[in-house]
Parts: C-alpha cells; sequence; structure tokens
C-alpha cells in the first residue's frame, strides 16, 4: 500500500494502473486499455469475463459480492487518488485492495467498463506472497468490516447499496463461522448486523446465519461446508497432478 501510494503521488499523467512486482502484463496492455477510455469513463477493468459498463452503484454491489476486489487489472483516472484513498492502513496485508476501493468509490463521477480481456500475468508460484503468509484471525477481519463501514457512511447516497453492504456482512459473518474463529458475538457490529436485517427480506443462508449468531450449533453447518470445500480443492489438485 505505501509503494503504491508514493507512485500516485509521483505520477504526473491522466492514468494509472499498478502491477504488482512479482507480476508482468503483455506489452500492448495499457494501449489496448485506453481503447475504451472514453469520456464518460472513470475506470477501465480488464481480467474479467464480462463487457459491461456499470454506474458507480452497480459496481459497488459487484465488489459486495466479492467481484473484481483486486486494484491491479485496471485503468484508473489519477484523479480519483486523493490522499484519503491511497492512505489505507498498512495493516491490511491482505483486503488492502477491496478497501482501497471503497476509498475510491467516493470520487466517482463517471462509469466503469468492464472488458473481457485478458493482459495481466499474474505469478501463482512465488512463496513470499503476502496472500501465502497471512495468517487471518478474527480481529483482522473485524477491522476489515469496521474500515468498509466507515467508507461506506462517507457515501452521500449509501441507501443505494446498503442492502448489498449488508448481505456483504453477513456472508463475511458465516465465513467467519466456518472457519471457527474466536468471535465476540457481542461486538457491535454483530448486534447491528442483527437489528438490520429486520429491515429486510432474508434468503435461506441469511437466516440461517442470523440464527447462528444466538445458536451456537447451527454455526456447525458452516463448519462442515468449509472442510467439504477444503476437501474438494484439494481432491481437484490432485487430479490436476495425476
Amino acid at each position: 500500500m505505501s509503494a503504491r501510494a508514493t507512485g500516485v503521488r509521483l505520477a504526473k499523467g491522466e492514468w494509472i494502473y499498478f502491477v504488482d512486482s512479482d507480476d508482468s502484463i503483455v506489452n500492448d496492455t495499457l494501449e489496448e486499455m485506453l481503447r475504451y477510455a472514453d469520456e464518460d469513463i472513470d475506470v477501465v477493468a480488464f481480467e474479467t469475463d464480462k463487457d459491461i459498463t456499470y454506474s458507480v452503484e452497480a459496481y459497488l454491489q459487484q465488489l459486495f459480492a466479492f467481484r473484481h476486489w483486486t486494484v491491479w487489472g485496471k485503468l484508473w483516472r489519477r484523479r480519483l487518488f486523493d490522499e484519503h484513498a491511497i492512505t489505507v492502513p498498512r495493516y491490511f496485508k491482505v483486503g488492502g485492495d477491496f478497501l482501497t476501493q471503497l476509498r475510491l468509490i467516493k470520487n466517482l463521477s463517471h462509469n466503469i467498463r468492464l472488458v473481457n480481456c485478458h493482459k495481466y500475468i499474474y505469478n501463482t508460484d512465488n512463496p513470499d506472497s503476502v496472500q501465502v503468509g497471512h495468517q487471518r484471525s478474527y480481529d483482522y477481519e473485524k477491522r476489515v468490516i469496521e474500515e468498509a463501514t466507515v467508507s461506506i457512511n462517507c457515501l452521500a447516497n449509501k441507501e443505494a447499496v446498503a442492502r448489498s453492504f449488508f448481505a456483504w456482512k453477513v456472508i463475511y459473518l458465516g465465513g467467519m463461522m466456518g472457519l471457527r474463529y474466536n468471535i465476540n458475538y457481542s461486538d457491535e457490529w454483530i448486534t447491528s448486523l442483527k437489528q438490520e436485517a429486520r429491515k429486510y427480506a432474508l434468503n435461506k443462508r441469511e437466516q440461517l446465519t442470523i440464527k447462528a449468531i444466538n445458536i451456537p450449533i447451527l454455526r456447525l453447518i458452516f463448519v462442515a461446508e468449509k472442510r467439504a470445500k477444503a476437501i474438494a480443492k484439494r481432491l481437484l489438485r490432485k487430479k490436476k497432478h495425476l
């Protein structure tokens, strides 16, 4: 995060593109992306499976559906990066891209263009990757949620994405239950989540998660689900190496 912030401050051009230190891009990447940089576009995103233009609110809903979280693979207008946007605390080794985008959202006035084109060469074999060495914990994830909440509260039209933000927090909580984190269910963000649940028509999974806050045995469903997914991933990796 600190290195990116330094790069942004030094940048003189109209557009910003990030490449992580262990990755690379195809030679014509920027040339191709600039073809989509119309006047009504603030962000051009490659590395997607869609050809679509999103409004700011629609793109934010995509973020809350756990899509398009990275800041790399995207061409950003330089003017979007104020000091608030580039000073996400260095504490967030994982999730920093997502939190940066939430801070950027308030500065977007035009659309986000997604293009089904792949130019970014992501290194999946780096043993020193932050993703590999990061130790997750409830306290860490709680801080991610609190940071996200602050960013959403800064939006002029936060009610437009309130339901999506609620769904994201519920999914996040269910994931932590599945990983058996030492969750403090009396924390303010969880008690607020229970109150907020009364405002919406919940799907079955959301109902289960909210009920599991007060009924510990229901959390075992999420634990079993996580274990089943982990076993499926191991079997898939093993099959690929046969």
